[in-house]
């Protein structure tokens, strides 16, 4: 009898055992909210990746994309701990990954499913940081090269190269005066010779005209960007002319008179041409025929000096006037010449 109520008393306990329900799992709204926000906020950072240009996205890879390496690592561990036979027929690891996070929110585990997705998210937040920087980069090279470009246009137009030609010929000619006065006139006209405060002036609205050339084509206005160039110009052009008047208005303290003015004039003259061409050819192939100039009529120009110098007369000024005549002229008619030359090379000469 004994016997036969401890089997029964098995029988009914394992009876209970077999029909206990396994205990439903605790959902936290909190966590699932989490989860929501860290997949949300994931897949819109791998959207922002997508956008950007791929030749950009593959040289942020090459630099930065370690992440996209552990990534698929902690895919591999995420997979290996929480697989579920409904997800094993999704396409791809990436696929069945993102099935069994959907998952265990329903499960309880909201937060394990918010740190897969967050870590994917750091990794594409790094990219992204990568990217950005490649953008900027490219953007500013291409703002950099449209300013250039449109530069050269200003430069390259008629009243720019004239007004250029004017800044660097009085820049020659107050050269030139002073190159003329004896020692005596040393500090004659001092008070005008430093233009950097009239030359910053003149420079200020560079940084207007920047924005205006750096414009997009659908929105760059040539004509206003050239009138606000050639007002540059012209600002710069005035900068040498109150100490470039001033040495004119002191020469008759120093030998000059009507006489020997007419050989200054012609100077002046040249000057002008020398430095046109100068300009057209560029510093570098002009400065050849500038040095056989010199070097041909240095020791005329230095004797004629030492006479003027020791007695800063009429004569003796017309004379070192002349012996400077004779070296623009040489220089005008080698870079003449040489421009010559240049316009009639065959195209790729």
């Amino acid at each position: 009898m004994r016997l036969a109520t401890i089997i029964l008393t098995s029988s009914l306990m394992a009876l209970a055992c077999g029909s206990a329900k396994p205990a439903e799992p605790v959902r936290d709204p909190a966590a699932e909210k989490r989860f929501s926000e860290a997949m949300r906020h994931r897949d819109e950072l791998e959207k922002q990746y997508q956008a950007v240009a791929v030749d950009i996205r593959t040289t942020c890879e090459a630099r930065v994309g370690d992440c996209l390496l552990e990534v698929g690592d902690r895919r591999a561990d995420f997979l290996d701990a929480h697989s579920t036979p409904t997800c094993r027929g999704e396409a791809n690891a990436n696929l069945e990954a993102r099935c069994v996070a959907q998952a265990l929110p329903a499960l309880g585990q909201a937060d394990v499913a918010s740190e897969y997705f967050a870590f994917e998210g750091r990794c594409f937040e790094q990219l992204l940081k990568c990217t950005a920087g490649l953008e900027a980069d490219a953007h500013d090279e291409a703002r950099l090269a449209r300013i250039k470009e449109r530069m050269q246009q200003l430069q390259a137009s008629t009243e720019a190269t004239r007004l250029s030609d004017v800044i660097d010929s009085t820049r020659e000619k107050v050269t030139y005066l002073r190159g003329t006065l004896p020692p005596a006139g040393e500090g004659v006209c001092k008070e005008f010779s430093d233009i950097s405060a009239c030359e910053t002036k003149a420079e200020a609205p560079y940084p207007q005209l920047e924005e205006m050339l750096a414009k997009g084509d659908g929105e760059y206005n040539e004509r206003p960007a050239a009138q606000l160039y050639y007002k540059m110009l012209k600002a710069q052009a005035a900068c040498r002319e109150p100490e470039f008047k001033c040495l004119m208005g002191k020469l008759a303290q120093f030998g000059e008179t009507n006489e020997t003015r007419r050989w200054l004039n012609q100077n002046l003259t040249v000057l002008e041409q020398r430095q046109e061409l100068v300009n057209q050819l560029g510093a570098d192939i002009a400065q050849r025929c500038l040095n056989d100039g010199v070097a041909k009529f240095q020791s005329r120009i230095i004797q004629g000096y030492k006479q003027y110098a020791r007695e800063p007369v009429m004569f003796f000024r017309a004379q070192l006037h002349r012996a400077f005549l004779a070296l623009h002229k040489d220089q005008v008619a080698c870079l003449s010449s040489r421009a010559a030359s240049n316009n009639t090379l065959p195209l790729g000469g």
